[in-house]
């Protein structure tokens, strides 16, 4: 958030399945407090110029983010337990609004936006591993029955693949076994083969999906990466994963496969604040996306690490830098010093 003055006004939406509470404060810092009907949420900001709007990321908080962002505004989604330190009274809708109005200026990260690529890729890749659970769940299930007559299978999904039609057939064959039990069996193999079935069809459907997405031909380009890892990587490092901040995954993403990444950190910050390209509302992404656009090279990772030296062995922290050393005649901190 670099200029204030590029909205028309801010929002802290508190988001709910019924009604959604509204703290809405125009430029001119007219306040407004509202309940409104989810079905008439949007209509609040249709007919607004760019606003900046405040959410706490959940489930539904994509899809809105998403509609919000269609009609010109600007979102700012947070997390939840980042948001909490700021609400301040009883826990209710319009104490949860102002303090999602207030986390919004207070340098509280950005969760991004999902594209509909990575939505959908994400999903897919929710229900194959559901199906996977599943599968593995029943395979177990059937070895530890198996067990129970004696019969060993393997611990790997390959070995119980090959050994269980040979394991079923041996237990039809013996007289101490009711058939109703070799027939449950055979019902609850041929489901797991469904499910096998199906996770293949999956791991295809998602492979076809990423190829849409744009750092797909990137990942694909990196030894030993694959079709469907190359997807994986798609959803996994370009949507937030517990734990994984955005830097993070920026790096990553530079490092690993050299895509147009500049991860910021409080090097990078400090030396773009003095330097004037930085202003202090800027969030972490806000800088990236402004230095992706002033570079014109190649290999932008390199320079990321060449500003990072640059911060950590001569623009460094407090009065004490090295400006003796630096050749930025422009840094507004040089002549700071230099006074």
């Amino acid at each position: 958030m670099d200029n204030h003055t590029q909205y028309s006004g801010f929002a802290g939406v508190d988001l709910a399945k019924k009604v959604m509470q509204i703290h809405f404060v125009t430029g001119d810092g007219e306040i407004t407090d509202k309940q409104v009907k989810r079905a008439e949420f949007l209509d609040f900001f249709r007919n607004r110029t760019k606003c900046l709007i405040g959410m706490e990321a959940c489930g539904a908080s994509q899809d809105w983010a998403r509609k919000l962002e269609a009609m010109g505004h600007e979102v700012h989604l947070m997390s939840p337990k980042a948001v909490k330190p700021f609400v301040s009274g009883q826990k209710n809708d319009y104490n949860d609004a102002i303090g999602i109005y207030k986390a919004m200026f207070n340098g509280v990260r950005r969760v991004p936006v999902k594209s509909t690529e990575i939505r959908d890729l994400q999903t897919l890749r929710r229900i194959r591993s559901q199906v996977t659970k599943d599968k593995v769940k029943e395979i177990n299930h059937v070895r530890g029955l198996l067990a129970e007559y004696g019969i060993v299978m393997g611990k790997s999904i390959t070995a119980f693949n090959k050994g269980i039609s040979s394991a079923l057939e041996s237990l039809k064959e013996r007289g101490d076994v009711s058939p109703l039990v070799a027939e449950e069996l055979q019902t609850t193999v041929e489901s797991i083969k469904t499910k096998i079935e199906r996770q293949k069809r999956l791991d295809r459907e998602i492979e076809q999906l990423a190829r849409g997405c744009k750092n797909y031909e990137n990942f694909l380009k990196t030894p030993g990466v694959g079709p469907f890892t190359a997807a994986m990587l798609c959803v996994l490092l370009c949507d937030p994963i517990p734990g994984v901040g955005y830097k993070t995954a920026s790096v990553v993403r530079g490092e690993l496969f050299n895509l147009n990444e500049f991860p910021v950190d409080t090097h990078v910050n400090r030396v773009m604040l003095r330097l004037n390209i930085a202003s202090k509302n800027d969030s972490p992404k806000d800088l990236e996306q402004k230095l992706v656009k002033l570079y014109s090279g190649d290999n932008m990772i390199h320079f990321h690490r060449q500003v990072i030296t640059f911060g950590r062995e001569i623009c460094i922290a407090g009065k004490n830098c090295h400006c003796d050393k630096c050749q930025l005649p422009w840094c507004k901190n040089r002549r700071i010093v230099n006074n």
